[in-house]
């Protein structure tokens, strides 16, 4: 997910997110070896001074689908959105500071609360996966249009939620 953001050495994510370098660089060449990150940078002398230092990308964006969720633990479930939703509050926090925020006057920002059934809580899953099925098309079209131009592109960040409140008394304050 960290390199859905940026791209990244293993090195930089430990120093960043933490963790051992020996267990990180196998995972990121695991992850590799498996089509979800690739390697686009080899710095030879490393940043230590030695060796060389990959840098990875996102080939694929962090998603589940209903079947691979359901069959997740609770505990299992409840850490990856812990980990998607901290990720997610960093890129809205560096924006904020950065002053990008609010940079573009149409941006959008809102939440909503609802009571809904079944259906329409069926309804609304199904509308937010067809958005962001859709968002690759979206970037495809916009690099087409601008022919890669980078002073033409908008970095952008798209956060799509729906999620069971804790109360309906409490939404509707």
């Amino acid at each position: 997910m960290e390199l859905t953001a940026r791209p990244m050495s293993p090195s930089q994510f430990v120093e960043e997110i933490g963790g051992s370098i020996s267990h990180i660089s196998r995972c990121f060449r695991e992850l590799a070896s498996w089509g979800y990150v690739e390697v686009i940078e080899e710095k030879r002398g490393g940043r230590n001074g030695g060796g060389v230092e990959r840098i990875y990308r996102n080939t694929r964006r962090a998603y589940f689908d209903i079947d691979s969720w359901t069959t997740l633990p609770g505990l299992v479930r409840t850490e990856v959105s812990w980990s998607f939703l901290s990720s997610y509050h960093d890129r809205v926090v560096e924006a904020v500071e950065a002053g990008t925020f609010d940079a573009e006057t149409d941006r959008h920002l809102s939440w909503t609360p609802l009571l809904l059934d079944k259906d329409g809580w069926n309804q609304i899953c199904t509308v937010l996966d067809e958005i962001l099925e859709w968002l690759p098309e979206l970037e495809s079209e916009s690099l087409c249009r601008t022919a890669g131009e980078a002073d033409q592109l908008i970095p952008t960040i798209v956060g799509l939620t729906s999620f069971r409140s804790p109360s309906p008394a409490d939404d509707q304050n």
